[in-house]
């Protein structure tokens, strides 16, 4: 991991207002709310409006790896989210820093990505159990009863007790979970995002959103269940040869081609 995309990407956590859209303090807002963002189209459509293009551009590639390379590429992909949540912790700190918030922002991200390295287990563990709280919320808002909208907090918890604690049962299972829910999450989002930032999408996003709450979660969840697919069978060529040795006979070799 080389110090320059590190420091690039301090820089811009440092000064997530003078970009006029860091996902740092936006996320942080909208998770404090609830983990089910993906079924509160108003808030959703608040938040892709205020992400800078920039980092849209980089979720969309840090999406598309974890959703399609996450468990080949895990330990960059749990390197490179425990970097992130080093410069999350050090743009929490900009208020009270000032001028340092760059230097702790970048400081933390080295930080929690060495810790990564030898706790990799635990670290995967730990994004699991996030990823879980993330889709047990937002399932739990889909699927539960009006009367019972409040307690999503506690489909929250249930998926991050599940996910998390089966990390040290089936550890490949759990990266491929966490990484296909977060990279889907951060590729349409990130898309949205690029699409709202460009004038590529026209008329009222939190409208439009509203008329159909469940286009979004479903986007998500179909691009995440490809992702999660594509990792099991060990990449889209090996599906592929997986799918033409599926058509062989059982037994018989290939004829030698004629000369």
């Amino acid at each position: 991991m080389t110090l320059h995309p590190l420091v690039t990407l301090a820089q811009a956590a440092s000064n997530g207002n003078n970009l006029n859209g860091s996902p740092f303090e936006v996320l942080t807002a909208q998770f404090r709310k609830g983990m089910d963002v993906l079924m509160r189209p108003e808030d959703l459509a608040d938040t892709l409006t205020s992400i800078n293009i920039v980092w849209a551009g980089v979720m969309i590639v840090l999406g598309c790896i974890c959703t399609f390379q996450g468990y080949k590429w895990r330990k960059t992909v749990v390197l490179i989210l425990a970097a992130l949540c080093g410069m999350w912790a050090g743009s929490a700190l900009g208020s009270e820093l000032g001028s340092g918030a760059m230097i702790a922002a970048l400081a933390l991200a080295m930080l929690f990505a060495i810790i990564a390295l030898p706790l990799m287990k635990f670290t995967v563990a730990f994004f699991g159990g996030l990823a879980g709280a993330f889709l047990g919320a937002n399932l739990w808002s889909m699927l539960a009863p009006p009367d019972q909208q409040s307690s999503v907090q506690l489909g929250a918890v249930i998926g991050l007790i599940a996910v998390g604690m089966l990390a040290f049962i089936a550890f490949r299972i759990v990266v491929i979970v966490f990484t296909s829910i977060v990279g889907s999450t951060m590729l349409v989002l990130g898309l949205l995002s690029l699409f709202v930032g460009l004038g590529v999408w026209q008329g009222d996003l939190g409208h439009t959103m509203s008329q159909n709450r469940l286009i979004v979660p479903l986007v998500v969840a179909v691009i995440g269940l490809i992702g999660g697919v594509i990792q099991q069978g060990g990449g889209l060529i090996k599906l592929i040869e997986q799918a033409d040795n599926a058509e062989k006979k059982p037994g018989t070799a290939a004829k030698p081609a004629k000369a």
